[in-house]
């Protein structure tokens, strides 16, 4: 099992215990596999997105070697969870527990049990303290950011109003607290 958590700082666990250390390049390239897990992305979108100020080749040189920094701190199960090949990557695994994925589909629910799963999942901003300065990077990541914090401030406003309407007046200060 692969645990991935990007709503605060970047963790990832391979069967309970934490990857070995990869570089920020490593790891800005597993968030954006992660967050479209399921969907090739083309390499020359991911050589723009990290690597974007460097010719094509040598962006695309870049690309592999983050890729087999990803593999070294993944094995033995980076064949099965990354799928590369000529034009594009794609992260596979369906053993991939996504803070992001759990946290999105807790906050859209109405039911209270899921708003308070949703408050614990959101640790902080998306990739807080990871620091890749690529402007296609950055971009995407502050629009994640933005859309992360807009979920989460309406999922925490919501399970506020059910909290006061249930009368449970200390949930509803720390759940106001966070908002």
């Amino acid at each position: 099992m692969l645990r991935m958590r990007l709503l605060g700082s970047f963790d990832v666990f391979l069967d309970a215990a934490p990857l070995g250390p990869i570089g920020s390049k490593p790891q800005a390239l597993l968030a954006f596999l992660a967050i479209n897990q399921g969907r090739p992305v083309a390499r020359e979108e991911l050589a723009g997105l990290l690597w974007g100020e460097r010719s094509e080749g040598l962006a695309r040189h870049s690309l592999n070697q983050a890729l087999t920094s990803i593999r070294a701190a993944l094995a033995p199960a980076a064949a099965q969870m990354l799928r590369s090949g000529a034009e594009a990557i794609q992260l596979v695994d369906d053993r991939l527990d996504l803070d992001v994925a759990s946290f999105e589909r807790a906050a859209r629910d109405a039911a209270r049990a899921s708003l308070e799963r949703a408050l614990q999942l959101y640790r902080g901003e998306f990739l807080a303290g990871l620091c890749v300065r690529e402007h296609g990077f950055e971009d995407w990541m502050l629009s994640e950011r933005y859309r992360f914090s807009e979920l989460a401030a309406d999922a925490f406003a919501r399970l506020l109003d059910l909290q006061s309407d249930a009368g449970d007046a200390d949930a509803a200060i720390a759940t106001a607290r966070r908002l």
